[in-house]
């Protein structure tokens, strides 16, 4: 079961521009939300996360840059940022320095603070192109992501095809924007972007091609999905990007966001309550902003999906949960 945040909504206007936090006065304290690369949706969360905190949590301006999904768990601890968006399998793996994140070693300084929004795998083609389902990626190229993204999941899927990367098909490294862009100039034989729906990259692609996306079997997303909590089949809703005339079953995961141990604990008590309890701001920016609405994080929690290996959650979250009757 995917968890239930809404995300499969129409597409509406977003100026970034308009939701720039202002500039912090002398003596106040400064946090640095760190998201994703441009033409995904995390950055443009964090643009909405920055806004709320530093409306309601007294003497703390927020600001939200770009990162990358996997380097953002790096960034926070190194304490070159506060608070980062990433994913639980990369929080999982480099808790331990295990894996694809063991060039970060045991990163023992970042803990857990709030689930973020579901995102889906957008196999983006233009409309006169040849691949019609994944195993015709074959002798194509296809985007994989920023240099420490998440893409290893798709080339896991694509194991499940009998394809191998630079055996079957090439891989370029490359961020939601520039492989739309790529993909625009027929560069690329497929667009990958991750997001949450609707994905600003997509958007894009769709509007201004009128690009197809290319669904994945719901057999196959059970196989990559049976020994992992964090992948499942996602259903893009008809009419939820533009030109998207039927629903299309896609691969599904999340977002989590973390926070340095070492933040104080009433601080992260204090932005934990005003992003649950004014998620419906967050929500104004992005349609996953809804996934800091408290019903969202209790189901999480109870059904045990919000977890990443070893880590602990800050005690300012649990604070603020044990308040609402949560304890993790």
């Amino acid at each position: 079961m995917q968890p239930h945040c809404r995300i499969s909504v129409p597409v509406v206007a977003l100026v970034l521009g308009l939701l720039l936090a202002p500039a912090a006065d002398a003596g106040e304290r400064r946090i640095t939300i760190a998201g994703a690369t441009i033409g995904g949706s995390l950055y443009i969360i964090t643009t909405g996360m920055a806004k709320v905190i530093s409306q309601y949590v007294p003497g703390v301006t927020a600001t939200a840059q770009t990162g990358d999904v996997n380097a953002n768990i790096g960034s926070v601890q190194k304490g070159d940022v506060e608070i980062g968006g990433t994913q639980p399998q990369g929080m999982r793996w480099s808790w331990d320095g295990a894996k694809y994140m063991k060039h970060f070693g045991q990163t023992r300084n970042v803990r857990l603070f709030l689930p973020s929004a579901n995102w889906a795998v957008h196999f983006l083609v233009l409309p006169d192109s040849p691949v019609k389902q994944l195993a015709d990626i074959k002798g194509k190229t296809i985007s994989m992501g920023g240099a420490l993204s998440s893409s290893e999941v798709v080339e896991e899927l694509l194991k499940l095809y009998g394809l191998q990367l630079d055996r079957d098909y090439k891989g370029k490294r490359m961020g939601h924007q520039a492989a739309v862009d790529a993909l625009k100039d027929r560069t690329l034989d497929v667009a990958v972007p991750f997001g949450a729906v609707p994905a600003p990259a997509a958007v894009d692609a769709m509007t201004t091609k009128k690009a197809r996306l290319i669904p994945v079997e719901v057999e196959k997303l059970k196989e990559l999905g049976k020994d992992s909590p964090y992948w499942f089949p996602l259903t893009i809703k008809k009419g939820a990007l533009p030109n998207l005339e039927n629903d299309v079953v896609t691969l599904g995961g999340f977002d989590i966001f973390v926070i340095h141990k070492d933040l104080p604990e009433d601080l992260v008590y204090q932005m934990t309550k005003a992003l649950i309890e004014h998620a419906d701001e967050v929500e104004k920016v992005h349609p996953g902003g809804s996934c800091f609405r408290f019903e969202y994080v209790k189901e999480m929690i109870e059904n045990k999906r919000f977890v990443a290996g070893g880590t602990p959650y800050h005690p300012g979250v649990l604070r603020y949960l044990a308040e609402r009757g949560l304890r993790p």
